[in-house]
């Protein structure tokens, strides 16, 4: 099988070599973009009260696991247990309550996410076709080690993403 692809892959890589690679940075985009910035003060907003609710869950637990070690030696074994109890029963709630305010966080955030991406994707489909950009890859550490300037879109995507803009 290789025998038979890799002759046809040494002809078809001369075309591919000589056509220009455009790259966008979608981190930066994400990063820097009005509606980027915007999606991220909101998710912040949104979810501040929730984390600072957990947060002051989670210390209120452990206060409440230092006074009954403390206290361990000088409760009986059935106030001990009562008290373990209820830490317990705290902290599967805690559990629970933060599972719930990851898996809301990750919806919202995905959704908001999602429509950022629409948006630069037809932005940048449309820099490409206005100005016959063969092909547009993502730039990223993985996929692209090193590319001129002249062939980075990322500052012209920002632009029109932000004039765009994105409805959440």
């Amino acid at each position: 099988m290789y025998k038979i692809l890799f002759p046809l892959f040494l002809l078809i890589l001369p075309a591919i070599t000589m056509a220009e690679v455009y790259v966008v940075d979608i981190q930066k985009v994400l990063a820097e973009s009005s509606p980027g910035k915007q999606a991220k003060t909101s998710l912040e907003k949104k979810f501040k009260a929730s984390k600072d609710d957990l947060e002051a869950q989670k210390k209120s637990l452990i206060q409440m696991q230092k006074d009954a070690k403390q206290q361990s030696s000088l409760l009986s074994e059935d106030a001990l247990q009562k008290k373990i109890i209820s830490i317990r029963e705290k902290e599967a709630k805690v559990g629970q309550k933060l599972q719930k305010y990851r898996a809301d966080f990750a919806k919202e955030n995905n959704d908001k996410l999602s429509k950022i991406m629409k948006a630069i994707q037809q932005v940048t489909a449309d820099i490409a076709k206005e100005n016959n950009y063969p092909v547009v890859i993502e730039k990223s550490q993985v996929s692209v080690l090193y590319s001129e300037a002249k062939f980075d879109l990322t500052d012209q995507v920002i632009k029109k993403v932000n004039a765009k803009g994105v409805n959440f």
